[in-house]
């Protein structure tokens, strides 16, 4: 079991790797914002399944308030290009 919780947070950063390159080059501000929110879903479950890796809540706990700060976070950056443009 433990050779797949490895397994599996090995193939969860290999991920984050083309969610960042889609961020850096990205062709439009969506394409940033989408790739993004993207990285931030990884490091998500990257969170979750060390904690439970290394037997610890509040590892699952802070990666559950970051998830709730990263939503609000792209609404706001959402909202905030559509009423002002492209940034």
């Amino acid at each position: 079991m433990m050779t797949f919780d490895w397994f599996v947070l090995t193939a969860l950063i290999i991920l984050s790797i083309g969610s960042i390159y889609r961020v850096i080059v990205g062709p439009t501000v969506w394409d940033r914002i989408l790739g993004f929110s993207f990285f931030s879903a990884k490091i998500i479950m990257l969170g979750v399944v060390f904690g439970v890796l290394i037997d610890r809540v509040f590892v699952v706990d802070i990666s559950m308030i970051y998830g709730i700060l990263d939503f609000i976070g792209t609404i706001m950056i959402v909202r905030f290009i559509e009423a002002k443009g492209d940034i």
